[in-house]
C-alpha cells in the first residue's frame, strides 16, 4: 500500500504568534502558571532574603562559599524580585487578563440573549417528556403560563413565545450566574497581582524602633532599614513627626495561664506633627485616627482657612470627648476670636490656647489626655499659667 505524504503548511510570524497567544490565554495554561508561581515563591521562604535581612544573607554567604555565590547569581535570595519570578508573574498576568476578557465580554452578551427557543421535535433532546392535558380541565395559554410561573420560581430566565396557529412555548434558562462567580474570581486575582505589582514598584517599606520620649521623622535618615520600591522616589514621604510620650503595657500575670508573660493591651500617648496639611487632611485625621488630643496651629490670632469640613469635623472630634487646642504658629502670636474663623473654630469646641507655643501645648495636652481633662479644666490650667 502506498502512502502520500503532504506537508502543513506553513504558519508563518502571524500565525505563530496568533497560535502562541492561544495557548498562553488557554485555562490550563494559566492554572499551570499559577502552580509554578507558588512553586517558584518556595526558595523565598527557604532562603534569607536580601530585601528583609541583607546582614543575614552576607552571613550564608560566608558560611557556604560554593554554594552561596551560585545561589545569589541565580537570585535566590532576591526572589521576588527576580527575573525568573517576574517573568511567570508577567505571563500569569498576561494569561489571566487574555482568558477572562473573552469570557466576560461573550457572557455578558449571552445574558442580554432571550432564552433558546424550544425545538419542535423534542425526541432530538437527550431528556424529554410529554405529558397529555385535557383540553377541558386547562387551556393552552394556561398551561403555559402555569408552566413559566413554576419556571421563574425555581429562578429560570424565561420567556414565552408564540409559535403560530394559537400555539406557545416556553424557553427558560438558569445557571448565568456561576459563569458570574467564576469570572469574579479570576478578576479578584488579577486586581491582586495589579495590587503586588504597584506596591514594589511605587510602595515602599521601613521599620523605625521608638523609644518613650524619642520623636520619630518621616525622612530616609530617621528609618533603621528603609527599602524603596524600584520606582519610588524618596521625595514622595509625607512631612510628619511623631513623638512617644508614653507607652505603657499591660502583661499576663496569671501563673497558671498558658499565656503567661505575654502583653495583654498597650497604651500609647502620640505627639503627631503635621506641618503644611490642608484643611481637608486634617479634618480626614479628627473624624478617623483615633486620638484624644490634638494641637491646630493656626495663623496670627488663631485664624484659620474657611472650610465647613474642618468646622464640622472639629465639632464631631470634641462632641466625641477629643480636646484641641488652638495656637498660634506666630512667634509672638496669641489666639482670639477676632477673626470670624477663629470665632467658628471655638464654637466648634477648640479651645483658644491664647500665648501658648508648641512646645507648651505639646506638654499641656500630654498631661491632659493622660489625666483625661475636659476642655474647661483645660482652660483653667492655661489661665492659672497667664497663657489667656
Amino acid at each position: 500500500m502506498a502512502r502520500t505524504h503532504t506537508d502543513a503548511p506553513a504558519l508563518g510570524i502571524t500565525g505563530m504568534l496568533r497560535w502562541g497567544w492561544t495557548q498562553l490565554t488557554k485555562m490550563n495554561t494559566a492554572l499551570l502558571l499559577l502552580l509554578l508561581l507558588a512553586v517558584a515563591a518556595v526558595p523565598g521562604s527557604m532562603f534569607p532574603q536580601r530585601i528583609q535581612d541583607p546582614a543575614k544573607v552576607t552571613d550564608y554567604i560566608k558560611t557556604h562559599p560554593g554554594w552561596g555565590e551560585f545561589a545569589d547569581k541565580i537570585q535566590l535570595f532576591d526572589v521576588f524580585s527576580s527575573g525568573w519570578f517576574s517573568a511567570i508573574y508577567l505571563l500569569l498576568f498576561i494569561s489571566l487578563i487574555g482568558c477572562v476578557t473573552p469570557r466576560a465580554i461573550k457572557h455578558a452578551k449571552d445574558w442580554r440573549k432571550p432564552p433558546a427557543r424550544t425545538p419542535k421535535n423534542l425526541s432530538r433532546m437527550p431528556v424529554h417528556r410529554t405529558i397529555d392535558i385535557d383540553a377541558d380541565a386547562l387551556t393552552p395559554q394556561a398551561a403555559i403560563e402555569d408552566a413559566a410561573a413554576i419556571l421563574r420560581k425555581r429562578r429560570y430566565r424565561v420567556q414565552i413565545r408564540e409559535e403560530g396557529d394559537g400555539r406557545y412555548s416556553v424557553g427558560a434558562e438558569r445557571g448565568y450566574l456561576r459563569e458570574v462567580g467564576n469570572i469574579l474570581f479570576h478578576v479578584a486575582m488579577i486586581g491582586i497581582l495589579v495590587g503586588v505589582a504597584v506596591g514594589s514598584l511605587f510602595g515602599y517599606r521601613g521599620q523605625k524602633i521608638l523609644v518613650e520620649g524619642e520623636t520619630f521623622v518621616n525622612s530616609l535618615i530617621g528609618y533603621d532599614s528603609f527599602t524603596p520600591g524600584t520606582n519610588y522616589n524618596p521625595d514622595w514621604l509625607s512631612p510628619y513627626a511623631v513623638t512617644l510620650n508614653n507607652f505603657q503595657v499591660r502583661y499576663d500575670r496569671q501563673r497558671d495561664s498558658h499565656t503567661y508573660g505575654q502583653d495583654l493591651d498597650y497604651n500609647a500617648q502620640l505627639t503627631v506633627q503635621n506641618p503644611g496639611s490642608s484643611p481637608e487632611q486634617i479634618a480626614h485625621s479628627l473624624r478617623h485616627f483615633p486620638q484624644e488630643a490634638a494641637i491646630l496651629l493656626s495663623y496670627g490670632q488663631g485664624h484659620a482657612p474657611a472650610s465647613p469640613e474642618l468646622l464640622a469635623a472639629v465639632q464631631h472630634f470634641t462632641q466625641n470627648g477629643g480636646l484641641l487646642l488652638n495656637i498660634s504658629q506666630a512667634h509672638h502670636g496669641r489666639t482670639g476670636t477676632a477673626y470670624a474663623q477663629g470665632n467658628a473654630l471655638r464654637q466648634a469646641g477648640a479651645v483658644g490656647g491664647g500665648k501658648c507655643n508648641i512646645e507648651t501645648a505639646t506638654a499641656l495636652m500630654t498631661l491632659a489626655a493622660g489625666n483625661h481633662w475636659t476642655a474647661d479644666q483645660l482652660q483653667q490650667a492655661l489661665a492659672q499659667l497667664d497663657l489667656l
